[in-house]
């Protein structure tokens, strides 16, 4: 069923912390602006994830459920996809669970 609730944001508005749930779950994310002038969202799975108001180091991340960083962005420009576990697949959903970058 699709969810026909809107979040309006008026000039102006201003929210340290959003919270989205949905109804008769547990299941919610949250949008929290913490002191560091990072953007995180995160859920009930965890951290999923952040924007960095900052021209160094990472300004973009994706985690897993633990928390565990799945894309990275830098502000360089450099991009690391799984960089600490995990595979990279292009083009292939069968990992081979050797090559970190496996491209078919």
């Amino acid at each position: 069923m699709a969810n026909d609730k809107r979040f309006i944001a008026k000039n102006g508005l201003q929210a340290q912390n959003i919270y989205f749930s949905a109804s008769g779950t547990n299941q919610y994310i949250q949008a929290k602006m913490l002191d560091s002038g990072m953007l995180s969202f995160s859920g009930s799975a965890g951290q999923l994830f952040s924007i960095t108001n900052s021209l160094t180091g990472t300004i973009f991340g994706v985690n897993d459920m633990s928390g565990v960083p799945s894309i990275e962005v830098d502000d360089t420009g450099l991009i690391r996809f799984a960089p600490l576990f995990g595979n990279v697949l292009v083009g292939t959903t069968i990992d081979n669970t050797v090559d970190k970058l496996q491209v078919n």
